[in-house]
């Protein structure tokens, strides 16, 4: 079993002049909070189901969209550099584009 296209938000507000797939509080899971401290703990938790899934059956799991972040030329028209992406506040890299320390899962595992 692999659990695919697992995120989580960061932050809620969006970094370019597309809405987020995440946007409000109303949307988060309870006790994940849009942090990069509830982004690690979802992505802990997910793995630790995973990894409890009976006989070795638990295989991995897939992050959506690590790098997705907003650079131009990087949205959902890729014919449109400014097309700008809904996934920002899910990525792995903050609004400064660097690497989140919710990377670490990562390591863990």
């Amino acid at each position: 079993m692999f659990v695919t296209e697992t995120a989580y938000p960061f932050r809620l507000d969006s970094e370019d002049s597309l809405t987020n797939i995440i946007d409000t509080s109303g949307e988060l899971v309870s006790g994940y909070p849009a942090s990069v401290a509830g982004q690690t703990k979802w992505m802990n938790d997910i793995a630790s189901i995973v990894e409890a899934v009976p006989n070795g059956r638990g295989l991995g799991v897939f992050y959506w969209e690590a790098t997705w972040t907003a650079v131009g030329g990087n949205g959902w028209d890729p014919t449109d550099a400014a097309s700008g992406n809904g996934w920002e506040n899910q990525a792995l890299f903050g609004y400064d584009d660097r690497a989140l320390s919710s990377m670490s899962w990562f390591s863990h595992r």
